[in-house]
């Protein structure tokens, strides 16, 4: 392993202690398109279910969890996990973009 493999590890390692739900809150708050009251559904939302302990990338406790609900709960938390969805592709995409500059490096 080269000296810049190595370095590029360490900056990578952060992402095995990634907190889905403390994304989720802070991509949900930073998001200039939503009005604060809607951005304090969303998040009220997610740490509803977060409180269940279940997780966000279980479609079956999703599921469940959005049927034991009310419709407008249900709806907020759609929303949020939908914009989690796009919030991870972006770092995904991100993610790749610095991965294959360090390859052409």
């Amino acid at each position: 392993m080269s000296e810049n493999d190595s370095k590029f590890t360490s900056e990578i390692l952060p992402f095995q202690s990634f907190d889905l739900g403390e994304f989720v809150v802070l991509a949900i708050q930073n998001d200039p398109t939503l009005q604060p009251s809607t951005k304090n559904q969303y998040i009220k939302a997610i740490e509803n279910f977060l409180a269940t302990g279940e997780s966000l990338t279980d479609p079956q406790a999703l599921t469940e969890y959005a049927l034991s609900v009310g419709s407008s709960t249900r709806s907020f938390l759609a929303a949020a996990v939908t914009r989690m969805a796009q919030e991870l592709e972006q770092l995904a995409k991100s993610s790749a973009m610095i991965s294959g500059a360090h390859m052409q490096n």
